[in-house]
Formats: structure tokens, C-alpha cells, sequence
């Protein structure tokens, strides 16, 4: 795609405020419990220079030796965004975190974790200081917790608006970082990506181009601010090309999807972005279309993990009879690494789904065939960005392998941020990341983690999940999860499943021999044992992801009372 030469090529954070500082009808809209709390571009810039200015003088008093990290973790996202962006404007580097005082109790490991990696100088909230100090007592000094809203008051009572980033005690870390985006930690601890200006600026432009943004674009979003997708889709996207955003709380939205849809259509939102289990909740939950239009949805991006065709299929098939467009939903692939997304499907292209033989994708190959009980559907994620490279490589000798073989997917582009040596295949990144290529698109199959190996073949343990939630709606999508165990009878399985509703003793036996029988059909496994668990008994990641190496100690810890045996 050719560059627009009417849109702004921005190299730096204080080029883009300086083009939106007089922007006043658009920018961040919060919507919490009926009330909606607004800040302008214009208003959002006047504040973060206020901030910077604050942090200029707190950074006087701050050690020199560390990095000057600054965690942003509000529970209120218009604090967040002046959080974020003062942070940039001084020249220190926020590292987006959930609030720890408040959610679910994954979010206080999870932020004790990056504060003792990133060791910040200073910690940003909203207003709950004491909570969030306590939440991290032993991991940062409790006079280090200010409020945004405070800092950003005292600074424009004295009179400082300004902060001039070249005469800035604060110096990004190496490489120019601007701010630190943290893994998931779906398949091990959470780990920093320094994403630099030039990575983050040139992804947006990107952005702007494949998904056609401009300045009449509107967004809705529900993904927490503290995640890439949040991140970037609802914070730095409308912000570099002008465009208002709408953002609502994940939890409302969980608990009842019909307002995020509702607000899509009262907006006249053109552009979305979510995970699959999204589109799946909006499916499952959404009972009446009345009154729903979302007919100006030009892009509704599923990303953040594997997209299933299920979803495409009732997604699309339910919600086209609101207007939807058969072309909206597009499936893509991306990470922190390459600040959000590295492959796409095209705004006007149907989402692709290849039905794939499922004995030559155990053996390595990825062979088209006609849909049926052998076959395995894969979503395509689409082509690469612009100015972006993907190939697959053997994991072992990282040589590239042609179209239709499975391997590890490495990267590069300009969005892409620059990797150690070890994580390096050539020129290109590693991902850790199992897919193939065909007609040139992606396909991706998950991470190389999830993959191992029975008599010889390969078994990517998505596929099993997927057979298993098919073959028994009681359990919740996304919330099956397979364990592979050795003993002395070989390889097996076990299956940790959570249930919508309890299963009525009677009806257990049935569930587990289709669960028993999807496994044996999808894979050739055998299943060892069946745990059918409560919902949110799974361990997930602050972004909702599966943590894979906590379900491997789940497995081993639960009790015998939710263990039912599997017939023999």
C-alpha cells in the first residue's frame, strides 16, 4: 500500500501533542455507570505538560543509577491517559500496569512482578495512593505513590505548564525507549519490551494506512488500557490521527456485552478492536438484536489470541442482521514485540478459514482439503503491514521453510522492536509462535509451547480445546485446557474444564466420554483424567489469556473431589 502524503509522518511524541494541542471537539470519552467524563486532545496535552513539568521536579530528588520507569496505574483511564502521555513528554518511561488495589487478585502479582523487574522511581495513580502503596508494600517506597490529578493541580498552581524534554533530568532508557509494555505472561513471567518512539510513531502510521483511518474514524473500546490492544487502539491510534474515542470498563462489558455494542452503534464507532473471546461473549450473551445498528463498523479487529472460526462464523452470522458488514470482523496476528500488530485481513476481504487435513498438520504440513470430521479449520490472520516481513522458520536450524510447512513465525518491520541475539533468526525476530503461510496469508496455531509430540506426530493442544468445547457446549469457550502428562502408559492428557453451570451426576458420564471421544477424533490422544472445575477457576493473565504453565500445577494440585475418572 503507498503511503498518504497528506498524512503527518510525526518522528516524535512532541510533534504529535504539538498538532493536537488545538484540537477541542475531540479526543477521550470514559463512560462509567451512566456518566461520561471527557477530555479534549487539547485538554489531555495542556495536562500532560503539567505533569512532565511535576516530573521534573520530583526527578531532581531521584536516584541516578536505575532506569527512570514510572508505573502508570489508575483505575480511571482519562488519569491514565495524562499518566501516559506526561510520562513521554518528560522523558520518562511509563510502564502501563492494572491498579493493584482494585480487580481481581492476579493484578496484584502481577504488578508486584513488573514493579520489582522495572524498579520505578515513582508510581502514578488515581487517587488511591494508600491502597496501591499497600498493594506493592515492599516493592517500591510509599512516598514514591502520587496521584496524577495532584501532580498535574500543583503544577499549574505554580504556574509551570511547560516541560522542555531536551533540558529533562529524566533520559529514556537505551535504545531510546519511550515506554515499556510488558508480555502477557500467558507461557512464563512477564517480560519489559521497550517500545521506542520511532517503533510506536511509524506503527501508527501503518495503522492509519491498512485499516483506513482518518480524522472522521470513531472508536469504542472495552480492552484495559495497561494491554497493548487497549494501549494502542484506544489511546495512541486516535490520538495520532485525530479521531474521538470512546472507552468503557472491561467488566461492564463482561457483564453485559449489549452496552458495548449498543455504544458501537450510538457513536457510529467505524473502527473496533477485541479478543476472541469478545466477539465470542457478544455472541453467546446477546440475546435481542432490537434496536442494534452497527452498520458503521468498517473494522472490527479480533486479535490477541487465536482467533477460532467459530467465532467468524456466529459473529458474523448473528450481528449481519444488524447491519454488520460480511467483511468487518478482521482476524490478526501481533505481540508486544511489534508494539501491537504485525498481519491483518484486508478492510473489504471476507475472513479466510482453511480447512486443513488434520494428519498431515500432526505431521508438519498444513494440506487444504474439503471440510469434514479429518479436518482442522485454521483462521487466517492476513497479510503483513506495510514495510513488514514474515516468514517460518525450522525452530531447530532457523532455516526458512516454504508455504504450507509449519514452523516458528520470525518477523521485521519497522513497528518491530529490536531484539536480543538470542531471540534473533537472521535479520528477523523470533516469535515463539507456530504457524504457516498459504496464498500468502498467515495462519496462526499457536505457541511453540503448546505444541508437543505423540508417536511421533505433532499435537498443538488449540486443535484438542477446540474439539472438546464443539463436542460439549456445557463448558465455557476458552476455558478448556489440555495438560500433557508421561506416565507409565505413554503420553496423555489431562483435561481441565470449566463448567457454565454445575453438570447434573447424571449427565457426567455422557459429558466425559464426548470429551474422552473429541480427543481421540481431533488428535489420537488419550485422555488420563477429567477435572470439571467452577468458572474463573482457570489461571489467566491480567489481559484474560491462559497461563499455561499455572494450569501445569493446577493439574497437579487439585483435589480428588473435583477429579472424575475417565472410563477405561
Amino acid at each position: 500500500m503507498t503511503p498518504d502524503p497528506a498524512r503527518p509522518l510525526f518522528t516524535t511524541y512532541e510533534e504529535l501533542l504539538e498538532a493536537r494541542g488545538a484540537t477541542t471537539d475531540k479526543g477521550w470519552t470514559w463512560l462509567e455507570d451512566g456518566n461520561e467524563d471527557h477530555l479534549p486532545f487539547s485538554e489531555a496535552v495542556r495536562r500532560s505538560r503539567a505533569l512532565a513539568a511535576a516530573l521534573h521536579e520530583l526527578a531532581a530528588t531521584r536516584p541516578t543509577d536505575g532506569a527512570p520507569t514510572v508505573l502508570v496505574t489508575t483505575s480511571d483511564p482519562i488519569a491514565f491517559v495524562v499518566g501516559f502521555l506526561g510520562c513521554l513528554v518528560a522523558g520518562a518511561a511509563p510502564v502501563p500496569v492494572p491498579d493493584p488495589a482494585r480487580g481481581h487478585p492476579r493484578h496484584r502479582d502481577r504488578v508486584a512482578g513488573i514493579a520489582a523487574s522495572a524498579k520505578p522511581w515513582l508510581v502514578l495513580t488515581s487517587g488511591d495512593e494508600p491502597g496501591v502503596a499497600a498493594a506493592l508494600d515492599g516493592t517500591v517506597a510509599r512516598t514514591s505513590v502520587r496521584a496524577v490529578g495532584d501532580l498535574v493541580s500543583r503544577s499549574a498552581s505554580d504556574g509551570t505548564l511547560c516541560a522542555d524534554p531536551a533540558r529533562s533530568p529524566l533520559q529514556p532508557l537505551g535504545q531510546g525507549a519511550t515506554y515499556w509494555q510488558y508480555t502477557s505472561g500467558s507461557s512464563g513471567a512477564p517480560t519489559p519490551v521497550p517500545v521506542t518512539a520511532s517503533t510506536a510513531l511509524a506503527h501508527l502510521r501503518q495503522a492509519a494506512e491498512v485499516y483506513r483511518e482518518s480524522s472522521s474514524s470513531v472508536t469504542v473500546g472495552w480492552v484495559p488500557l495497561h494491554h497493548d490492544m487497549g494501549l494502542v487502539t484506544s489511546v495512541l491510534r486516535p490520538l495520532h490521527t485525530g479521531y474521538p474515542s470512546v472507552l468503557m470498563s472491561p467488566s461492564e462489558f463482561v457483564s453485559d456485552p449489549r452496552r458495548w455494542l449498543d455504544e458501537v452503534g450510538r457513536r457510529g464507532a467505524t473502527h473496533v478492536s477485541a479478543p476472541d473471546f469478545g466477539y465470542a461473549l457478544c455472541t453467546r450473551k446477546v440475546l435481542s438484536l432490537d434496536g442494534l445498528d452497527l452498520s458503521s463498523v468498517l473494522v472490527a479487529r479480533s486479535a490477541g489470541e487465536r482467533v477460532r472460526a467459530r467465532t467468524v462464523r456466529e459473529f458474523t452470522g448473528r450481528f449481519g442482521a444488524c447491519g454488520l458488514r460480511a467483511t468487518a470482523l478482521s482476524p490478526s496476528y501481533g505481540m508486544a514485540e511489534a508494539t501491537l500488530t504485525v498481519t491483518t485481513s484486508g478492510v473489504d476481504e471476507l475472513p479466510r478459514v482453511l480447512h486443513v487435513d488434520a494428519a498431515s498438520l500432526r505431521a508438519g504440513r498444513a494440506e487444504p482439503a474439503s471440510e469434514g470430521r479429518d479436518t482442522v479449520p485454521v483462521v487466517s490472520c492476513g497479510r503483513p503491514l506495510p514495510r513488514t516481513e514474515v516468514a517460518v522458520t525450522d525452530p531447530s536450524t532457523g532455516a526458512a521453510l516454504p508455504d504450507g510447512c509449519v514452523g516458528e513465525i520470525a518477523i521485521d518491520g519497522p513497528q518491530v522492536v529490536p531484539p536480543l541475539a538470542a531471540a534473533r533468526v537472521g535479520h528477523l525476530r523470533r516469535t515463539g509462535d507456530l504457524g504457516f503461510v498459504h496464498d500468502g496469508e498467515l495462519y496462526l496455531l499457536g505457541r511453540s509451547a503448546d505444541r508437543f509430540q505423540v508417536n511421533g506426530e505433532n499435537v498443538y493442544l488449540l486443535d484438542v480445546e477446540a474439539c472438546i468445547e464443539a463436542a460439549a457446549p456445557e463448558l465455557r469457550n476458552g476455558r478448556v485446557i489440555v495438560v500433557p502428562v508421561d506416565h507409565d502408559e505413554g503420553t496423555s492428557v489431562v483435561v481441565l474444564a470449566e463448567e457454565r453451570i454445575p453438570t447434573e451426576p447424571s449427565d457426567v458420564p455422557a459429558l466425559h466420554r464426548r470429551i474422552v471421544a473429541s480427543a481421540a477424533r481431533g488428535a489420537g490422544l488419550r485422555v488420563h483424567r477429567v477435572h470439571l472445575l467452577p468458572p474463573g477457576s482457570i489461571p489467566l493473565t491480567s489481559s484474560g489469556k491462559v497461563r499455561r504453565s499455572a494450569c501445569l500445577s493446577l493439574a497437579a494440585d487439585l483435589p480428588a473431589s473435583n477429579l472424575v475418572e475417565v472410563e477405561r
